[in-house]
């Protein structure tokens, strides 16, 4: 095979698409080969791109965009990482409450539940995140943190909600202004759990967002980020 020969993989059942949308052409500008679904119009398409916008197609998008940073002959520092990322998950298209939170937490009494039943903070926070950015609404944070985490967890879980809120152009909650959510000194969670951190408290704390900052909480914003 010649080297400036790129192999196409073609999806499975490609025929029955074709014929598919031969059958729907009057009613559709063209036919997803990764969702198999009409294209009604351009505007159901990723803006800038020829990729439909479904979950496939997005997730596509995403992990092309990750692939052309990688090819950036300069390498990205922490920053460019981060904005990045950021990027990424606010061109994300949201999706239905409903689909994002099908085995995810959809809100912080669900959160709760999770670590009732023994998951893990960690991996129920990822959840989390997880559903919050497919769907990007304000429901996640309808409700006060998790009563179950220590005050320093629920300072952070609280900021994280006012944060997002703030991040993502939706309302500010209002239980986040609750006193009980405000720590009477600077603390830093990773050096709590032992971890080796390479800058001082003061310093964490100086460069976190003022959700975060004015909660005596060193915590940054790259901690939020789940791709």
């Amino acid at each position: 095979m010649s080297d400036d020969l790129v192999p196409v993989e073609f999806p499975e059942h490609f025929d029955e698409m074709l014929d598919r949308w031969s059958a729907a052409k009057d009613k559709c500008v063209g036919w997803c080969l990764l969702c198999d679904r009409a294209i009604a119009t351009e505007a159901d398409l990723i803006p800038g791109t020829d990729t439909h916008n479904c979950p496939k197609g997005r997730a596509l998008e995403a992990a092309s965009s990750l692939e052309e940073a990688k090819a950036d002959t300069k390498p990205l520092n922490r920053d460019q990482q981060d904005a990045l990322a950021w990027q990424i998950i606010h061109r994300s298209q949201p999706i239905t409450l409903e689909a994002a939170t099908r085995r995810r937490p959809k809100d912080y009494l669900e959160l709760e539940q999770w670590l009732r039943d023994g998951v893990g903070f960690e991996m129920a926070w990822s959840e989390f995140l997880h559903a919050f950015f497919a769907a990007k609404v304000a429901s996640f944070f309808a409700h006060p943190s998790p009563p179950s985490l220590s005050p320093g967890w629920q300072a952070i879980v609280a900021g994280s909600a006012e944060w997002l809120s703030a991040e993502f152009g939706l309302p500010h909650p209002a239980w986040t202004d609750d006193p009980k959510y405000f720590l009477d000194a600077p603390w830093d969670p990773w050096q709590e759990l032992g971890l080796d951190v390479t800058d001082t408290i003061e310093g964490t704390l100086a460069r976190s967002p003022e959700a975060f900052r004015k909660r005596n909480v060193a915590f940054l914003s790259r901690n939020l980020i789940t791709l």
